[in-house]
């Protein structure tokens, strides 16, 4: 529906047998709920990095909180999944841009409001 109201493509990736693989034995370990936190983003970011080829975007942009979650939100890990996926400098964190201050200088390249 959001995609719809504001005219954004909305895609969709299918989780196939590659995720299952990651979900039964992630490099990075559960999260305390049995999810594991850091390998999902890891592959959620590689599929982003994918489509982000396609259309010919020079970033992603996420929701993430830093600090929100204890395993996978924290400045360390979020540069680690950044790495792992091959997009470091790629990620823009609108939600948390006055904390991660590298992204503060492609924010102004770019004149990407970050109130």
């Amino acid at each position: 529906k959001v995609a719809k109201r504001f005219g954004i493509p909305l895609v969709r990736v299918e989780a196939g047998e590659e995720y299952l693989d990651m979900i039964r034995n992630p490099k990075y370990g559960y999260g305390s709920g049995m999810n594991p936190c850091i390998d999902c983003r890891i592959y959620m970011l590689r599929e982003a990095k994918l489509i982000a080829k396609e259309v010919s975007a020079d970033f992603i942009f996420t929701g993430d909180v830093l600090g929100e979650r204890p395993m996978s939100q924290h400045r360390k890990a979020l540069e680690l999944e950044e790495k792992e996926a091959g997009l470091e400098k790629m990620v823009l964190r609108p939600v948390s841009a006055k904390l991660l201050r590298k992204e503060i200088c492609f924010i102004k390249i770019y004149d990407i409001a970050y109130n």
